[in-house]
């Protein structure tokens, strides 16, 4: 037996000694910890078995050390050898506890807060006093849209592989309502489906979660408010095939209220189905009142195969956009530009006050070039002036494009409408052009079908990072 041989913690094995021309063996030694034991002979074989410590640590291998060796005595007439075995055993990476949310909720602790300021709400059994366990392990649920408006805060705990079809029949209002949809699990994504032609109209004071779970054909809107809804937050999910914006706020009857915060974070969002030239966040024109907070972080957007382009935020309200961060996104075949038919970027924002734009990848492929203007891509434009907004853009990385062409294809900071005073280039950039990086970002190329999309060691920190 040659080489180190590895054990994990408390593992045993099996090692087969030959005893051809050996009178007798005898075990010798064994590092401190470790259990050794020989077999007795049979047809000139014996066994021998090894089991190793617990792995509180990595064990460091000194060679001909008797803290690392087995040694075994050979006798054959009146000459001996010694035979030894190198172990060591390997310390494993520690298993984190599955996080059982129900369990944590039934103990009045907080399982998150959601919102800002004043409009922050714990998400425990105090603020939302209702709940109800859906399985979903033996077979498919369907329920009435009335359960997206409770008479009191209600969190609804899902379990199981199969599905809940909410049926949305027609617009289901939810004034002044609280819900929140999670995965009684952190190991599991269950799947939620909104069924029908309906959506979610958001109005005052009301308030959605999703957490951990998948959804399907979900479509919020808005009615006729004179105020904000508080929150909009979608974390930890899977967004199968979205076929049009997942939220529009861009009802015809004024006034209309918007929303306080829109927090997206840690998800994959499939965008097989979604339209050309969209939106995925639309606050519309009619909209006065202002938006406090917008995280869009640490999300993979995926088109597969030809390209798609479009917003992911856009907002031509009348109110302003606070603060809006736009991090650690990984968007790959979909860029922020619409053929000039209409003004586009990843982020178009008429009023702004603050900005921040980082460590995003942009990647499309080299070879697909249908329906692109010569803008390429641009991550935003902010029309406004007044007041000036505050822009930081800084660490993102694209790659693709077709760069073979002069002046087709480029990778923009901003597109081609945004105002000349809020033009800011990448930092080391210059002329709002970003330059495409010098190789493939992800460590696995070609590897996409399998949703793997992880940045090659050197650009650690950019991009999204989903467990």
């Amino acid at each position: 037996m040659t080489g180190i041989q590895k054990f994990t913690s408390k593992e045993s094995k099996n090692f087969k000694i030959l005893l051809n021309g050996v009178d007798d063996i005898a075990l010798m030694a064994c590092p401190a910890g470790w259990n050794a034991t020989l077999s007795e002979p049979l047809d000139n074989e014996a066994i021998l078995t090894v089991t190793a410590p617990e792995a509180l640590t990595t064990l460091t291998r000194a060679t001909a050390s008797n803290s690392t060796d087995i040694s075994i005595l050979a006798n054959s007439g009146k000459f001996s050898t010694i035979l030894k075995l190198q172990v060591e055993v390997i310390a494993e990476e520690p298993v984190e506890p599955a996080i059982d949310y129900l369990s944590i909720y039934q103990k009045g602790e907080t399982l998150f807060t959601i919102g800002d300021g004043a409009g922050a709400i714990e998400i425990n059994s105090t603020n939302f006093p209702v709940s109800q366990e859906i399985d979903l392990s033996e077979t498919d649920q369907t329920l009435e849209k009335t359960i997206l408006a409770p008479s009191q805060p209600t969190i609804y705990f899902l379990s199981g592989e199969h599905i809940l079809n909410i049926t949305m029949d027609g617009d289901q209002a939810m004034n002044g309502k609280k819900v929140v949809f999670i995965s009684k699990s952190a190991t599991e994504k269950p799947n939620l489906n909104f069924s029908g032609t309906g959506g979610i109209r958001l109005q005052q004071n009301s308030s959605i979660v999703f957490k951990n779970v998948t959804i399907e054909n979900l479509s919020m809107g808005n009615y006729s408010s004179t105020g904000n809804a508080h929150n909009v937050w979608i974390g930890d999910c899977n967004i199968n095939a979205p076929a049009k914006s997942i939220l529009a706020l861009t009802g015809t009857n004024a006034p209309l209220g918007g929303i306080n915060s829109l927090y997206f974070k840690n998800n994959y969002i499939d965008m097989s189905k979604f339209p050309d030239k969209s939106s995925i966040f639309n606050i519309g024109s009619l909209i006065t009142t202002d938006v406090t907070n917008v995280s869009i972080e640490n999300n993979i957007w995926y088109k597969k195969g030809t390209l798609l382009q479009g917003s992911i935020y856009t907002s031509n309200a009348k109110g302003t956009t606070k603060n809006i961060s736009f991090s650690n996104n990984t968007i790959i075949n979909y860029a922020g530009n619409s053929s000039n038919s209409l003004a586009a970027a990843y982020l178009v924002m008429t009023n702004v006050e603050n900005v921040s734009i980082k460590n995003n990848i942009g990647y499309s492929d080299d070879n697909v070039t249908d329906g692109f203007s010569n803008s390429g891509s641009s991550f935003y434009i902010i029309a406004n002036i007044d007041p000036m907004p505050s822009i930081s853009i800084a660490d993102n990385i694209v790659y693709g494009l077709n760069p073979d062409l002069t002046n087709k294809w480029k990778w923009n900071t901003y597109g081609w409408k945004t105002n000349a005073s809020t033009k800011v280039n990448q930092e080391g950039e210059t002329n709002g052009i970003i330059t495409r990086y010098s190789k493939n970002p992800f460590a696995i190329p070609g590897g996409f079908d399998s949703g793997n999309f992880t940045p090659i060691p050197e650009l650690a920190g950019k991009g999204a990072n989903l467990k």
